[in-house]
């Protein structure tokens, strides 16, 4: 993949959200693409190691690197929950958010909110609903995933996709 410097891109999200909504558990190679479509100025190689003496079977070494050039692990947002909250505070800052647990095989929901939607009351919410685009929903059986589709999601709608 080549250099990543360009804003997000509503197609890019698009297939990661569908991804994401078949997905039964977490996946690593999603992480990466959340990264590389969240993350300007990243970049994604992949290197192919071979053995000349035949000591050991090639194998695949994944080169993600941050905006300067350095080699880096991608959050394991589809995995951990606190990485998924932390992708949702780094890409959508100023906005505020309720997850809901499942319990056992359950969905879980993460509902995340504008910053001017954490300033309303009640009252001021029913009588100035939200624009579009300042608001998104997600439910999955895996929470940290139910949390990223959100941020995604609300990410999607509010136009930077």
């Amino acid at each position: 993949m080549g250099e990543n410097t360009a804003p997000i891109q509503s197609a890019d999200l698009s297939g990661i959200i569908e991804r994401l909504e078949k997905a039964m558990g977490p996946d690593r190679e999603v992480d990466a693409q959340i990264w590389l479509a969240t993350t300007p100025g990243t970049t994604r190689n992949w290197l192919e190691v071979k053995s000349t003496t035949n000591q050991w079977p090639p194998y695949i070494i994944d080169e993600t690197r941050d905006a300067d050039g350095r080699l880096i692990i991608v959050p394991a947002v589809t995995t951990s929950v606190d990485a998924a909250i932390a992708l949702a505070e780094r890409v959508l800052p100023g906005w505020g958010g309720l997850i809901s647990l499942g319990s056992g095989t359950s969905i879980h929901c993460a509902d995340l909110w504008s910053e001017r939607r954490g300033n309303q009351s009640s009252e001021d919410e029913e009588e100035d609903p939200l624009p579009m685009g300042e608001e998104a929903h997600a439910e999955h059986a895996c929470l940290p995933i139910a949390i990223v589709l959100a941020t995604l999601r609300a990410l999607q709608s509010k136009g930077e996709a």
